[in-house]
């Protein structure tokens, strides 16, 4: 007896479930992509944080 599954139908972003939207290319001409507009913001918040000169410096109110 060999029972064959349904396919696995995933809707939404496997990380976080949200919704996600097409976006343009990287530059002109390139092919649209799909992605979590949840997780991308995620993304540029941490890289934000990362670039920022604060970041890696200990905090002087942790002594007090």
């Amino acid at each position: 007896m060999d029972m064959k599954l349904p396919p696995l139908v995933i809707e939404g972003c496997l990380v976080c479930g949200g919704k996600e939207v097409y976006i343009r290319g990287k530059h002109p001409g390139d092919e649209m992509r799909l992605v979590c507009p949840t997780c991308l913001m995620e993304k540029i918040e941490l890289l934000r944080e990362i670039i920022s000169p604060s970041y890696g410096v200990a905090s002087q109110e942790a002594g007090k």
